[in-house]
């Protein structure tokens, strides 16, 4: 017995061009199931509660809306087309107008979910005005331009000082050059001011010389008022 050739099955290319033509009215028989802009026009005739009309829409906008249905992973019967899921509606941000004019929008399935408050977005949304209260309450300076948004998100995120989150931090300097900052500095070590005339005694009784010599001079030279009982008992000492 001959043995037939075996040959491969040729996968047919299944047919997704629109079938409707100009002018005709969409019916499931001349509406391509496999068409996702014509899958489902023949289902929006006649809705619930339309009056003088059997369409609501025009039909090009109607093959808007199949698509959509399409893309969101409907198929229609007859359609030979795995269903599949390629957008995801996201809801309206905080920062959007109001819901009556914010319809919120369609993205990829695998596109980030969208937070309620986006920073970036609300900085944007701002009048410039508001943008310079917000900049200058960050500490940014109010005699020059307005920062740009990304420099406001960046101050925000960086704690609200106008710089970036993790960022050296200065403060404005004072008319004698002093200044305020985040930048961590050597430990300045024990400081006699801040302490009573015994407590100072005793701890230079404890200390070795070199310490004693830097305690009195700190005492002698930038305390507001030197204590003569101090400056006594080491009179050669932090000069």
């Amino acid at each position: 017995m001959s043995k037939k050739s075996a040959r491969p099955k040729q996968s047919q290319e299944v047919d997704t061009s629109p079938w409707l033509k100009a002018g005709e009215f969409p019916t499931f028989e001349n509406c391509n199931p496999n068409c996702p802009e014509e899958a489902f026009l023949w289902m929006y005739s006649g809705l619930p509660g339309m009056k003088g009309a059997p369409l609501p829409f025009p039909i090009e906008y109607l093959r808007e809306v199949s698509r959509r249905q399409w893309d969101c992973g409907a198929r229609p019967p007859g359609s030979t087309i795995p269903s599949e899921r390629k957008i995801k509606y996201q809801k309206p941000r905080q920062t959007d107008p109001h819901w009556l004019v914010s319809p919120g929008v369609w993205e990829p399935i695998d596109a980030p979910d969208r937070s309620q408050f986006d920073l970036k977005e609300f900085v944007a949304s701002l009048p410039q005005d508001a943008k310079r209260q917000l900049a200058e309450a960050m500490g940014f300076d109010p005699e020059a331009a307005v920062p740009s948004d990304d420099r406001i998100v960046e101050g925000v995120e960086g704690g609200g000082t106008g710089k970036v989150k993790g960022s050296p931090q200065y403060g404005r300097p004072s008319s004698d050059g002093a200044y305020v900052t985040n930048v961590p500095v050597r430990d300045p070590g024990w400081n006699p001011c801040l302490h009573t005339v015994d407590e100072v005694l005793e701890y230079l009784e404890a200390v070795d010389a070199e310490e004693r010599d830097r305690v009195v001079a700190i005492e002698r030279y930038l305390s507001k008022k030197p204590r003569k009982t101090i400056i006594d008992r080491y009179p050669g000492v932090g000069v």
